[in-house]
């Protein structure tokens, strides 16, 4: 028996170079904090919390983090790690420019509306072994973008299921942050363009 049935496009759009960073940190409080205070910066910034005792703030909204916990700090969004002890803090940090991918960008936008997403079950082990294999220098090329890859499909099945805690800033600061927010257009490399 002959079958004909519909066929199945599939639009892959193509991809020019982007990099992406990726660092194995242990750090605390003292180290921490001297080196990095509430910033902002035009890439995207994964911070995938292994151990410590720490808590993120992103924009006017403090997550308490463990183990496997992910923070996406959009272009443009102040963040920071907040100590809650001295106990040794051991994260994954990514770093990643796509600007010149707007498919990619515009997914990264639209596709992750929070900012704090906690796998469940073995997706949280997986996603730390592709952090591991991200950075081990052996993996060939195809195999670090496989890894790249399946790690954003492991953040999209899963959800946030922390909520949101009052913000450390001040009530002030708060307010030109939102101002801020709500006035920019566009941010990409070293460029903002302001709309009133």
């Amino acid at each position: 028996m002959l079958y004909s049935g519909k066929i199945t496009k599939l639009n892959i759009p193509a991809l020019n170079d982007f990099d992406i960073q990726i660092k194995l940190t242990e750090t605390n409080r003292s180290i921490h904090t001297h080196e990095i205070g509430l910033h902002t910066h035009s890439e995207f910034e994964l911070y995938i919390n292994l151990s410590g005792d720490v808590s993120f703030l992103v924009e006017n909204n403090l997550y308490d983090l463990k183990h496997g916990d992910v923070i996406i700090a959009r272009p443009g969004e102040y963040h920071h790690c907040v100590y809650r002890s001295d106990a040794p803090h051991k994260l994954f940090w990514i770093l990643f420019d796509c600007n010149k991918n707007r498919e990619i960008l515009d997914f990264l936008k639209d596709g992750f509306r929070e900012n704090y997403i906690s796998p469940q079950g073995d997706l949280r082990e997986e996603l730390i072994d592709l952090c591991y294999a991200l950075h081990h220098r052996s993996l060939t090329n195809e195999e670090k973008i496989y890894a790249f890859f399946r790690l954003f499909a492991i953040l999209k099945q899963s959800k946030s299921t922390a909520p949101k805690q009052q913000s450390m800033l001040p009530h002030e600061l708060c307010k030109i942050i939102d101002y801020i927010d709500s006035h920019i257009l566009f941010f990409s490399n070293d460029e903002i363009i302001w709309y009133f």
